[in-house]
């Protein structure tokens, strides 16, 4: 979701709003809404913590506040502790990257990985089949689009 409670669905160099109601907009590029954003996007995430979306592509890292870049970003994944090419991101108090066995956690706050991160992901059975690419929300399963492992995640799990 965004700062304005639609969710955002995103394939390649596009995306699709998905309104409330459910409505559905027609495609469109990225960059007509986000504009200095790459043709295309690994994964992103809205955080309601800083009413900021976050989005990831290689070894970068790009903060939106709604259509305009933050002042110092994009920065460097490494630069905020996180690895490059993230499997998945999404916002759970904070902002969460997972990277093949491992996932980080990051402080909106600080804008710094916590001191307990990364870690293992403890994984276990087989992922449903289900769309591959960025995705904004999760729930309570992890689901990698590049692996076929889940796990659960919970609130003491990510502090």
């Amino acid at each position: 979701m965004d700062q304005d409670g639609t969710s955002l669905v995103f394939l390649g160099s596009l995306f699709w709003t998905v309104f409330p109601a459910g409505q559905t907009s027609s495609p469109l590029p990225l960059q007509n809404r986000w504009p200095g954003l790459p043709l295309t996007i690994e994964a992103a995430a809205y955080s309601k913590m800083d009413n900021k979306l976050y989005f990831f592509k290689g070894r970068r890292v790009w903060r939106y506040s709604s259509s305009n870049v933050d002042p110092g970003f994009p920065l460097r994944s490494s630069e905020l502790g996180l690895p490059g090419h993230p499997d998945q991101v999404f916002t759970y108090r904070h902002l969460v990257v997972f990277k093949g066995q491992r996932y980080f956690v990051l402080n909106f706050g600080i804008l710094t990985p916590d001191s307990y991160y990364p870690a293992a992901w403890r994984t276990g059975g087989a992922s449903p089949r289900g769309p591959t690419g960025p995705s904004t929300t999760l729930m309570d399963m992890y689901t990698s689009s590049r692996s076929s492992s889940t796990g659960a995640l919970t609130p003491r799990r990510c502090r």
